[in-house]
This record gives C-alpha cells, structure tokens and sequence, in this order.
C-alpha cells in the first residue's frame, strides 16, 4: 500500500522540477535600438509609456526579428490583441498609441495590422543616416 507522504513528497518534486526547468530556459534576449531613439526621438517628442512600448514592439516585429518585409520596413499582420497582451496594455490604449505614432510619422499604417515602421523613426533621421527602404516612400 503506498503511503500518503510518499505521493505528496513526489508531487512536490515534479513541481520543483518543472520550476527549475522554466528558470532554465529563460535567457535574456537584446535588441539593438538606434541611439537616436533616446538621443532625438524621446527628447524631441512628447511620447506617453503606451506609445513608447507600442513604437519597440513594431520595431521589434520589423527590425528585430525574422521578416520578409524588413527590406522595406514593413511589418507583418499584427494583432492588436496580440500586442495588448505582449504589453499588458488595453485595446484602447493600443489604438490611441498607434494613431499619435501615426500623426508622428513613425509609423504608416496600410490596414489594420500592417504598418510601416522607420527605422531611425523620423524621415529626417533616415536621410541623416542614408536609409532609403529600397526607395520605397508613403
């Protein structure tokens, strides 16, 4: 007959294991931002926390990872429900981010999920630094 504390002390044990093994496969991961971001683009503009965190993510989606579009800056369809949960922001927040991103000129949407993302975020920090998205202009 097996014993009470023999099953608990096994429970407890797969548990601490599953534990150590997601604390093992948590690795920092870096992206590369422009200096410029912090030397020009946020103290030149007024940016809330919700516009800053939108404004990486999409950097991050065009920029940072794999993307076939990258050439022309172009990101992939992108959920706002995905990114509301990415960044534990509201929908709300997200679409009100996403318009002053617009009225900024850091981003140009094309629909609903598809966004031209600057990749020195200003078009006069794209000149400055010769970035021409393969002469592709909104």
């Amino acid at each position: 007959m097996v014993d009470i504390h023999t099953i608990l002390n096994d429970y407890r044990n797969k548990k601490d294991n599953q534990t150590q093994k997601r604390e093992d496969s948590l690795t920092a991961s870096f992206i590369q931002l422009p200096e410029c971001f912090f030397d020009e683009v946020l103290t030149q503009h007024k940016l809330g926390r919700a516009d800053i965190l939108v404004l990486i993510f999409l950097y991050r989606q065009v920029w940072i990872r794999p993307n076939v579009y990258k050439l022309h800056g172009v990101s992939p369809l992108v959920s706002h429900t995905e990114i509301s949960k990415a960044m534990r922001l509201g929908l709300e927040e997200i679409y009100h981010a996403l318009r002053s991103l617009e009225e900024l000129g850091f981003i140009e949407v094309f629909r609903t999920g598809q966004y031209f993302v600057r990749k020195y975020f200003t078009k006069e920090l794209d000149l400055l630094y010769g970035q021409t998205y393969d002469n592709f202009e909104i």
